[in-house]
């Protein structure tokens, strides 16, 4: 720890010689000038840069709480998430793909993929929609402008809104989106197997948002 100075002191002290952030005597100063250098030696340890303190012995830099990054978080303006999903986004409706938009994510993303997926289908998870090499500009998503998509469940490389079986209880439909470190999935043979190796080879982080279904007789 760096050495005390007593109040009883003199007003003289020896000078404060800086090696990383611990005082080293070798010579005379004024007692207000080591004052003002311990102080300033107290505002660095409180922090250094965007995201890391310094550690005020060992001069190691620590990660500061005080500025973690915001969660990655996908929405929709049509539903809340845990909410029903309206019935124009369903098989009951219009069939058309919810508006989504999503903030804070990560540094380093050059795309997004997009999954959507019942859980709760009888025969196994259910796939609903698959896009990808959305651009990393993209912070709303309507329809598939700008993306590719592959074949969902139903067979088609496009939106399937929920439609499950009457009187079956809600579904859970879960949209997971994946912030990637590349611009574009190289899928050597288009199928869901390739997908998803390069989805485990380059995501960065995920989001998610689930609406719920339920059909009745």
């Amino acid at each position: 720890m760096p050495d005390v100075w007593s109040a009883s002191a003199a007003r003289t002290t020896r000078k404060p010689h800086i090696l990383g952030n611990r005082p080293q005597v070798t010579g005379i100063l004024p007692h207000s000038v080591v004052t003002d250098a311990l102080r300033g030696l107290q505002y660095q340890n409180a922090f250094v840069g965007p995201s890391y303190a310094v550690n005020r012995y060992s001069g190691r830099r620590r990660h500061s709480a005080g500025r973690r990054r915001m969660a990655f978080t996908l929405t929709s303006g049509a539903f809340n998430d845990g909410d029903r999903i309206p019935r124009e986004f369903t098989c009951d409706g219009e069939d058309l793909a919810p508006p989504l938009a999503w903030s804070d994510a990560p540094e380093g993303t050059r795309s997004f993929a997009l999954v959507m997926e019942d859980p709760d289908a009888a025969r196994g998870t259910f796939t609903h929609w698959l896009l990808y090499d959305i651009p990393a500009t993209t912070t709303v998503l309507w329809e598939q402008a700008c993306a590719k998509a592959l074949c969902n469940s139903f067979g088609q490389a496009d939106y399937g809104g929920p439609s499950p079986p009457l009187d079956d209880g809600p579904h859970r439909y879960v949209f997971t989106l994946h912030a990637l470190d590349v611009p574009t999935l190289d899928l050597y043979d288009g199928t869901r197997q390739a997908f998803e190796c390069s989805l485990h080879a380059h995501t960065l982080a995920t989001a998610q948002l689930t609406g719920r279904y339920e059909r009745k007789s």
